[in-house]
């Protein structure tokens, strides 16, 4: 799952066709996009194929808005749309597993366009009510063990115009959720699903003036900090486990989209110490449970929001708990010029480590 991430922003990061006119336009932005969709659940893990008795159905309600150009982020993109859908899933087996409410803003990038065709890519973030969470004796749910959700989907659709107000929206998604073992169970849903859209263009109209200016982009460095926590079971109905992580930052901006960067990690992880102790049979102070990690890291930036996949690695640690290497999926947004939220999901590999929130701040740039 980590590898489809990465190589879905990666994507992203070559798609760039920018363009500027002076001309003054009558448009209609925004549209209403009702999706149907029908899969499967994959069984990523021992145990789940008992569990998937039918398909999975989902109905999605979109609000969209189209972009043209009139903010330089939308010109680096080829003029994305975005917008927020409401989700509900079916997930094949109501009786354990019940059904799925989500909520899920989302990006979509044109990547091919022709007068009455286009292809588009969509990444969403965003969260979804579980009904039906794992509980002790009540149902055979091992997939997940709490009620709210994170949601994750990537979508590659088609957008064929039938008319100035309708079009038809087949394609292919890809949806996870999980709750990074805030509450275990937490294996994860992953679901894949054959979709078929139709979208109606409101009436509602603008007028937008396209400036003829494009600023040439200089590469820069910067460098920034960041604290985070969060919390986290390491079994079902177990303990609550709290951490707190902080990290330094060197990036270089290469262009209007792509930032690479290396770092260092700082984790205080109260759930690695019985674990640890466990392993190494000794008691271990709240010092020696500290890890030290060095990260490599991708950044897409899409104006003031940026989506960073990092590879990581501890060059300090009492004892190897779960893996050596370690990945994380961040959001970014930053509500100042310096100062920005964030949204971690860490793992190690395919295992969900924890979800961490937390603020930054950019200590220094080049320019």
């Amino acid at each position: 799952m980590f590898k489809k991430w990465c190589f879905l922003i990666l994507l992203f990061a070559l798609i760039s066709k920018g363009f500027a006119n002076e001309d003054t336009l009558t448009i209609q932005p925004f549209s209403i996009i009702e999706r149907t969709h029908y899969g499967f659940i994959v069984p990523h893990r021992d145990g789940l194929s008992n569990l998937l008795t039918n398909h999975t159905k989902m109905i999605e309600i979109s609000l969209d808005k189209k972009t043209f150009g009139a903010k330089k982020w939308e010109r680096d993109y080829s003029n994305p749309s975005y917008g927020i859908s409401f989700l509900f899933l079916d997930m094949g087996n109501p009786i354990h597993l019940g059904y799925g409410i989500g909520l899920l803003p989302y990006v979509n990038y044109p990547v091919f366009t022709k007068e009455k065709f286009q292809f588009n890519i969509r990444v969403g973030f965003g969260a979804i009510y579980a009904t039906k969470p794992f509980r002790q004796s009540e149902n055979k749910n091992i997939i997940y063990g709490s009620n709210i959700n994170a949601l994750v989907s990537f979508t590659g659709e088609a957008k064929i115009k039938l008319s100035d107000k309708i079009a038809v929206h087949p394609g292919i998604a890809f949806t996870h959720f999980s709750n990074g073992a805030y509450e275990l169970p937490n294996l994860g849903l992953n679901s894949t699903s054959v979709n078929f859209g139709v979208s109606y263009k409101l009436n509602h109209q603008t007028k937008l003036t396209i400036l003829d200016s494009i600023a040439r982009f200089k590469p820069y460095i910067e460098i920034s900090a960041s604290g985070g926590f969060g919390s986290k079971e390491i079994e079902p109905g177990g303990s609550r486990y709290y951490f707190g992580a902080g990290n330094v930052e060197l990036a270089a901006r290469i262009s209007p989209m792509s930032q690479f960067y290396v770092g260092v990690d700082e984790f205080y992880n109260t759930s690695v110490k019985p674990r640890m102790e466990t392993q190494l049979n000794t008691t271990l102070t709240n010092a020696e449970i500290l890890q030290t990690g060095f990260v490599l890291g991708y950044y897409l930036k899409m104006n003031r929001l940026q989506i960073g996949v990092a590879w990581g690695t501890y060059l300090y640690t009492k004892t190897v708990i779960d893996k050596r290497f370690y990945h994380k999926l961040t959001n970014l947004y930053y509500i100042t010029d310096k100062i920005f939220a964030k949204f971690v999901l860490k793992t190690h590999f395919v295992k969900a480590d924890y979800f961490e929130f937390g603020l930054g701040y950019k200590i220094w740039k080049s320019r």
